[in-house]
Parts: structure tokens; C-alpha cells; sequence
């Protein structure tokens, strides 16, 4: 417990996600408070997807234009709007100091780009410089992918993909669970650019089934602890020093949805209630400070 003050000091801690695509606003603390910090870990804007395999021959809607996995224009203005969303949502903070992160994944640097230009109204002067931090925020860690590739392996996905997914996997003719998500990824892709989907037999009703099988894998695919110590646990411990050090002003993070997903495995979320992000959604950590009748101050997390 972290006390601040002369007595009757104390911490919450409170689940708070930041969602652009779902309208979420965070509704303030307390009253009598204030508002200390704010970190913010957020998902890239929306992609292209990584896996060409599950489309025709030549059919790839980006083909000459964009690479697998590579922003797009709609994952920039997604960033652009989160910066202007934030600006307001964290005005109290916007004064003070501003820091930017991103790993080194061109999409997550050119997302954390489009979050400063929207945050500081494309004023090229206040703009906080994007910064790179591989050693938090993790897109290729060979480890960590060997263990959620062994977790896809286990005995309740194998009976998944026998059960409830059989007439999924026969139809586009998977091998693996773990191509069953590559194909929800693509369709997430295609659907959020407005474009038709890279199959037509019963495209809608298949569709609809696959991504409901991606919610449970994705709900399901980083729970345990060795996932989450590997993927989130140099983050976390980051994270609490930060912001129980001299914490002031306002932190983004531009990573992946590994690192939220990592996060809350560390945090032993239930998979019932696992935060699944969509493209340019976040997870944030607040610190408020309020006082108590006898005015000594009170520490305030929100997380």
C-alpha cells in the first residue's frame, strides 16, 4: 500500500478501459481531488492484415500500396481522433508534462505520430517527441510467441477445434486453432476499411462464427502467469515505479495488443471479463490525490 500524507492515507485500484470505437470516457474521480497522472497503454490504429494466405490470388485489397501489417490511413485518423479525445479527457494534465513511447513496430511508431498531431492540435512546437521503447512494450518476442503457440497446442484447444470450431476449420480447410484467429484478424480488417471479404460461400454467417471464435481464443490464449510475467511483467513493474516515483503529467504508450493482453494475465483477469482491444483502444492507469476531513492527502489509483 503506498501512503502519502500525515495518516488516513490510502490506495484503490479501479479497472478503467479508454475505448476510441466505443465512446468511453473516463467519468472523473472524487470529489475534492486531483488529478496527479495519467498512463495511457494503448493498441495501434487499424492495419492491414499480417496473414495474405486466406485471400485469392492477386485479390489482396492493398496489393502495390500498403504491406501486411502496415497502418493505414483510417488507423491514422483513429489516432488523430484518440489524441483530440485525450486532449479533453485528460485537459488537466495536457499543461503538463507529455511523454510518448511506441515500440519500434512501424505501425505502433507512425500510431503514437498520429496521437501527438491530434493531441497537440498539429502544433509542431508543444509536440511531444515519440520515443522508442522496445524493453516495454513487446511486438516480436520470440518467447513469448513459442508459449502462446504451446498454449494453441493444449488439450482444451485441440477439443475446441474438434467440438465448436470442426465445421469452421473444415471450411476454409485450417490445420490449426491458431489459423482459425488469423482468419478472425483478417475479417476484422476487412470489415473496419468497408471492404468485402476475401471469401463468399455463406460469408456472413461464416463470418459472424469465426469472430466469435476469436473472442474465446483471445480471451483464453494469454491466460497464465508465465505469459504474462514474459509479455507484461518488466511493464508492470515499470509502470508502478513510475507512477510512485514523483508522478506528474501524462504517459502514451503506443504498443500492441499483446501488451494489454499480457497486462491483464499478469493481473490474473478472469477470462470472462479479459478487455479484447480493438484497433486504437487502451487501457489506462490514473493517479488521483484527495484530502480527508482532516486534510491530511489521500493516494487514489485508478487502473
Amino acid at each position: 500500500m503506498a501512503c502519502f500524507g500525515r495518516r488516513h492515507a490510502r490506495t484503490a485500484f479501479l479497472l478503467l478501459t479508454v475505448s476510441t470505437g466505443r465512446g468511453f470516457a473516463t467519468a472523473g474521480g472524487p470529489s475534492a481531488v486531483k488529478r496527479l497522472a495519467a498512463i495511457v497503454l494503448s493498441r495501434h490504429g487499424a492495419r492491414t492484415p499480417t496473414n495474405l494466405s486466406f485471400y485469392p490470388v492477386g485479390d489482396y485489397p492493398w496489393k502495390d500500396i500498403l504491406a501486411p501489417g502496415a497502418l493505414t490511413s483510417l488507423g491514422k485518423a483513429q489516432m488523430r481522433v484518440m489524441g483530440h479525445r485525450y486532449q479533453y479527457i485528460f485537459e488537466d494534465l495536457a499543461h503538463q508534462k507529455v511523454e510518448v513511447f511506441s515500440s519500434s513496430k512501424e505501425r505502433a511508431r507512425l500510431s503514437a505520430e498520429a496521437f501527438v498531431e491530434g493531441f497537440f492540435d498539429g502544433e509542431e512546437a508543444a509536440a511531444a517527441a515519440v520515443q522508442v521503447k522496445d524493453g516495454l512494450l513487446r511486438p516480436d518476442s520470440p518467447e513469448l510467441k513459442k508459449l502462446l503457440i504451446e498454449k494453441e497446442r493444449t488439450p482444451e484447444y485441440e477439443r475446441k477445434a474438434r467440438g465448436d470450431f470442426a465445421h469452421l476449420m473444415d471450411a476454409f480447410r485450417l490445420t490449426e486453432i491458431g489459423q482459425l484467429r488469423e482468419l478472425g484478424d483478417v475479417i476484422i480488417s476487412n470489415k473496419v476499411h468497408d471492404l468485402p471479404l476475401p471469401f463468399t460461400d455463406r460469408a456472413d454467417e461464416l463470418a459472424k462464427e469465426v469472430l466469435s471464435a476469436r473472442e474465446w481464443i483471445m480471451q483464453t490464449r494469454y491466460q497464465g502467469l508465465d505469459i504474462g510475467r514474459l509479455g507484461a511483467g518488466r511493464l508492470l513493474r515499470w509502470l508502478v515505479a513510475t507512477l510512485t516515483a514523483v508522478p506528474k503529467g501524462l504517459i502514451f504508450l503506443s504498443g500492441h495488443d499483446i501488451d494489454i493482453y499480457s497486462l491483464q494475465s499478469i493481473l490474473a483477469v478472469n477470462r470472462n471479463n479479459v478487455f479484447i482491444p480493438d484497433f486504437a483502444d487502451a487501457v489506462g492507469l490514473e493517479l488521483w490525490v484527495s484530502w480527508s476531513d482532516s486534510g491530511a492527502p489521500e493516494l487514489v489509483d485508478r487502473v
